[in-house]
């Protein structure tokens, strides 16, 4: 009797902490070498897009900038059950920029740009009964430049768009982990307008399982946290 308890024990502690101790040291140097490498390519990118925009006199006075690495684990589902987890890490640059045109004026320019590179993504072109006045041009699903009109702010709603993203829009039960090496000041009247510029980039991700043995009956946690090393 006692050899089963002890058998047990092992398949529903022991061993949950020594798979989940594995699959973290797997995965941190896998992590912070895909970082390395997405951090040079986002600043190398950014500093581009800056370059363009203020050699075509889009841009002046720089406003503000943030910097943020997030890892976050979002559970898979079957049916009303998780059965594993994803881990998922980015890096998110925003800057913004004063900028002397109103937004039809700057639409006009940013298209003549667009037409001798890909850089910024697609023109955003908002859907039958959007109300999104604010997104000029976006880039798989986020948004790359954004116009804050100093007139029509309060009218359009706009706003300056947030260090860690759509975050917001992440389910309760997702596990996030961030270094905010840079945050946004408040910013919410304009004195002037204003234009943003977003790089955002996914450099790691894999699939979980859970630590209990069972799918995730026993024990729903992923096997490793959301990992920032630095």
């Amino acid at each position: 009797m006692a050899g089963v308890i002890f058998a047990l024990l092992v398949i529903f502690v022991v061993y949950p902490a020594v798979a989940s101790f594995i699959q973290t040291k797997a995965a941190e140097k896998e992590v912070k070498t895909a970082r390395d490498l997405i951090s040079t390519d986002i600043e190398k990118q950014l500093s581009i897009q800056v370059n363009i925009l203020q050699q075509k006199d889009i841009l002046q006075n720089q406003i503000d900038s943030s910097k943020v690495d997030i890892c976050l684990m979002v559970p898979n589902y079957a049916g009303i059950f998780i059965d594993g987890w994803r881990q998922l890490c980015y890096l998110r640059y925003v800057e913004g920029y004063e900028t002397v045109y109103d937004k039809k004026t700057l639409e006009g320019k940013l298209d003549k740009v667009a037409m001798n590179t890909a850089i910024f993504g697609r023109k955003y072109i908002p859907s039958q009964g959007s109300d999104n006045n604010c997104t000029l041009y976006e880039q798989v699903g986020n948004d790359t430049i954004t116009f804050l009109d100093r007139k029509r702010n309060s009218e359009y709603g706009c706003e300056v768009p947030g260090s860690l993203g759509d975050i917001d829009s992440i389910s309760s039960e997702s596990k996030i982990k961030t270094n905010i090496y840079k945050d946004l000041q408040e910013n919410k009247n304009p004195a002037k307008n204003q234009v943003w510029i977003v790089v955002q980039k996914e450099y790691y991700r894999e699939d979980l399982k859970c630590q209990g043995i069972f799918f995730c009956f026993y024990r729903n946690e992923p096997i490793i946290t959301p990992m920032i090393f630095e």
